[in-house]
């Protein structure tokens, strides 16, 4: 038999034909004796399987002739467990080489099937990581827009609130007038557009992004958060000093409901008269008060 150093992907189809021509020719019509059938000859052209297991890994498939019968043999099985042996004994070590060489074709195929099976199992998860990233991300879409309407639902029941009829109220009102600093909009980002459209381009705002990877995981920071600050406060009102924190009001609800209903803008620059005018006939004297331009 022919030798082969490096049998691989890209030559082992070539080096089998080659292997199979080669035993054909060692094999056809070759004299055999076998201790249960007796003489016989090896008439018709001999197959190579690589599909078995254990001893017969490998087989080169052959039907023998005794005498009217014919019967098909694993060859280099049957010539190894001495059941069959070949009348020119040369014969025998040849096949084994062979054999050797069909063993390593098939680790090859097996290879090549390996990776082929780990190709499909990749697509195959690739796929499903896809599909699933579908899913969650329509999912989280569905989520967000709920939140959404549920978010403007409730910030909208807060621009329907009824006119206060407190006068500690308007006092309050005035007093924020005066010493307001900056009434400030962090907004998620899928309600930037909302925001826009209720307040216009100039509104002062910042957007977060809800997605931005934290230390604890992402933010998700569902919610609006409105606020007013306050330049160097004096005589907190009563009414308000609960909701005051570090001369700043944290509370979306009421902020909102400046802005809404009595004049307020996101931003710096707020404008007295407006807010004025949003101010019942019977409490602009309240108002006033906290403004500081009447007398106690």
């Amino acid at each position: 038999m022919k030798t082969y150093k490096d049998i691989n992907v890209e030559n082992y189809e070539s080096i089998l034909e080659e292997v199979i021509a080669e035993i054909k020719e060692l094999l056809l019509n070759k004299e055999v004796q076998s201790i249960r059938y007796g003489s016989g000859k090896i008439l018709e052209t001999p197959e190579v399987s690589l599909d078995g297991s254990g001893s017969a890994s490998v087989g080169i498939v052959t039907n023998i002739q005794f005498g009217e019968e014919t019967k098909k043999f694993y060859i280099n099985v049957a010539i190894e467990a001495n059941s069959i042996r070949f009348v020119d004994e040369t014969l025998r070590e040849k096949i084994f080489e062979a054999v050797e060489i069909l063993k390593q074709i098939k680790a090859v195929k097996n290879e090549i099937k390996v990776a082929e099976a780990k190709i499909l199992r990749e697509a195959r998860e690739k796929l499903e990581a896809e599909q699933k990233a579908k899913e969650e991300a329509r999912e989280l879409e569905e989520k967000i827009k709920a939140k959404q309407k549920k978010v403007i639902d409730s910030l909208n029941e807060i621009k329907k609130k009824p006119a206060s009829t407190d006068s500690d109220f308007y006092y309050a009102l005035g007093w924020m007038t005066k010493y307001v600093g900056t009434v400030s909009a962090d907004i998620p980002d899928y309600l930037e557009d909302w925001f826009i459209k209720r307040f216009g381009p100039e509104a002062q705002k910042r957007v977060i992004d809800t997605t931005r990877a934290t230390s604890g995981g992402n933010s998700m920071k569902w919610n609006p958060s409105f606020s007013i600050s306050f330049k160097k406060p004096e005589n907190i009102p009563i009414s308000i000093q609960t909701l005051m924190a570090k001369n700043k009001i944290n509370n979306t609800a009421f902020v909102f409901d400046l802005v809404e209903n009595y004049g307020f803008v996101f931003g710096k620059a707020q404008d007295v008269e407006e807010i004025k005018r949003h101010i019942p006939e019977d409490k602009l004297e309240n108002f006033e008060k906290g403004l500081g331009e009447v007398d106690e």
